[in-house]
């Protein structure tokens, strides 16, 4: 059915309209509902629009997406892979600017800061796929 009403790219990708408007608001029910850390089981991920889209925004769930058409899991991995070739690309580019920045993992980040004092207060998502931190000393 999703094939009918979407189209699939030059890249292999299928991209779907509805997946694009919908995501944003689908993300913030996810958002409310889903804890902080686990595994989420995405049926009938489709284009994969969502799942890529959901890992982005929610970094401390592990996201597994299925369909039973093996063309929209090929778009799943494509867009999946294509995301993973994009964080490294900036993690370098951080890193070439200097050798301390870069990624990092939340869990270190607060590890490091319990060590020093601090507790994890908030953290926020921003619009550039990264978060502000608010740390607070114990």
């Amino acid at each position: 059915m999703l094939k009918q009403h979407g189209e699939k790219t030059a890249s292999g990708k299928w991209s779907s309209p509805s997946a694009e408007r919908n995501k944003g608001p689908i993300l913030d029910v996810l958002a409310r509902v889903l804890p902080r850390r686990g595994l989420v089981l995405e049926i009938a991920s489709g284009t994969g629009q969502h799942v890529v889209h959901f890992a982005k925004a929610l970094p401390g769930l592990t996201w597994q997406p299925s369909d039973p058409d093996a063309e929209l899991r090929e778009s799943i991995a494509l867009r999946a892979r294509e995301e993973q070739v994009a964080n490294a690309q900036f993690d370098r580019d951080l890193r070439s600017r200097d050798p301390e920045w870069g990624l990092r993992d939340l869990e270190a980040v607060g590890d490091v800061a319990g060590r020093t004092g601090f507790v994890l207060a908030e953290t926020v998502e921003m619009p550039a796929n990264n978060f502000s931190l608010v740390f607070k000393r114990k």
